[in-house]
Protein backbone atom coordinates (compact mmCIF):
# COMPACT_ATOMS: atom_id res chain seq x y z
CA UNK A 1 0.00 0.00 0.00
CA UNK A 2 0.84 3.49 -0.47
CA UNK A 3 0.98 6.42 1.28
CA UNK A 4 -2.10 7.86 0.01
CA UNK A 5 -5.20 7.51 2.36
CA UNK A 6 -7.36 6.79 -0.27
CA UNK A 7 -5.93 4.42 -2.08
CA UNK A 8 -5.30 2.76 1.28
CA UNK A 9 -8.45 2.19 1.87
CA UNK A 10 -9.23 0.79 -2.01
CA UNK A 11 -6.79 -1.66 -1.46
CA UNK A 12 -7.89 -3.33 1.84
CA UNK A 13 -11.78 -3.20 0.39
CA UNK A 14 -11.37 -4.08 -2.69
CA UNK A 15 -11.37 -8.38 -2.35
CA UNK A 16 -15.18 -7.60 -0.53
CA UNK A 17 -18.18 -8.09 -2.78
CA UNK A 18 -20.51 -5.56 -0.83
CA UNK A 19 -18.99 -2.03 0.17
CA UNK A 20 -20.96 0.71 0.46
CA UNK A 21 -20.06 4.30 0.76
CA UNK A 22 -21.17 7.70 2.92
CA UNK A 23 -20.30 11.17 2.42
CA UNK A 24 -19.96 12.60 5.72
CA UNK A 25 -23.18 15.94 5.54
CA UNK A 26 -21.90 18.54 7.22
CA UNK A 27 -25.17 18.21 9.94
CA UNK A 28 -23.68 14.91 11.04
CA UNK A 29 -21.03 16.47 12.95
CA UNK A 30 -21.67 17.84 16.89
CA UNK A 31 -19.96 20.81 18.47
CA UNK A 32 -16.96 19.39 18.89
CA UNK A 33 -16.48 19.23 15.03
CA UNK A 34 -16.61 15.17 14.35
CA UNK A 35 -19.26 12.66 13.31
CA UNK A 36 -21.58 12.18 16.63
CA UNK A 37 -22.02 8.72 17.60
CA UNK A 38 -25.01 7.95 17.09
CA UNK A 39 -24.09 9.12 12.99
CA UNK A 40 -22.35 5.58 13.19
CA UNK A 41 -25.23 3.33 13.97
CA UNK A 42 -27.55 4.78 11.13
CA UNK A 43 -24.15 4.08 8.97
CA UNK A 44 -24.14 0.60 10.07
CA UNK A 45 -27.47 0.32 9.53
CA UNK A 46 -27.67 1.61 6.05
CA UNK A 47 -24.74 -0.84 5.53
CA UNK A 48 -27.20 -3.65 7.10
CA UNK A 49 -30.08 -3.07 4.48
CA UNK A 50 -27.57 -2.84 1.47
CA UNK A 51 -26.25 -6.05 2.41
CA UNK A 52 -29.96 -7.62 2.86
CA UNK A 53 -30.75 -6.09 -0.28
CA UNK A 54 -28.00 -7.69 -1.51
CA UNK A 55 -28.44 -11.01 -0.76
CA UNK A 56 -32.20 -11.06 -1.30
CA UNK A 57 -32.89 -11.21 1.99
CA UNK A 58 -34.48 -7.73 2.58
CA UNK A 59 -38.45 -8.90 2.37
CA UNK A 60 -39.49 -11.63 4.86
CA UNK A 61 -42.87 -12.43 1.93
CA UNK A 62 -39.85 -13.86 0.09
CA UNK A 63 -38.11 -15.78 2.76
CA UNK A 64 -40.59 -18.17 4.37
CA UNK A 65 -42.10 -15.04 6.91
CA UNK A 66 -38.15 -15.29 8.55
CA UNK A 67 -36.70 -11.62 8.91
CA UNK A 68 -33.45 -10.64 10.25
CA UNK A 69 -33.28 -8.67 13.38
CA UNK A 70 -30.44 -7.22 15.14
CA UNK A 71 -29.78 -8.70 18.57
CA UNK A 72 -27.13 -6.76 19.70
CA UNK A 73 -24.55 -3.69 18.41
CA UNK A 74 -21.70 -2.21 19.87
CA UNK A 75 -19.16 0.17 18.53
CA UNK A 76 -15.33 0.80 19.44
CA UNK A 77 -14.54 4.40 17.89
CA UNK A 78 -10.80 4.51 17.18
CA UNK A 79 -10.89 7.72 15.32
CA UNK A 80 -13.07 10.96 14.67
CA UNK A 81 -15.03 11.28 11.48
CA UNK A 82 -15.61 14.46 10.07
CA UNK A 83 -16.51 16.71 7.19
CA UNK A 84 -15.86 15.94 4.16
CA UNK A 85 -14.85 12.82 4.78
CA UNK A 86 -16.14 9.75 3.49
CA UNK A 87 -17.20 6.38 5.14
CA UNK A 88 -16.81 2.78 3.51
CA UNK A 89 -18.35 -0.11 5.12
CA UNK A 90 -17.23 -3.14 3.37
CA UNK A 91 -18.80 -7.18 4.17
CA UNK A 92 -17.62 -10.09 2.82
Amino acid sequence: MNGNPATCIDELIRDFPIVVQFPVAWGEMDALGHVNNITYFRYFESARVAYLTKINFIDPETNDGIAAILASTQCDFRKALAYPDTVSIARV
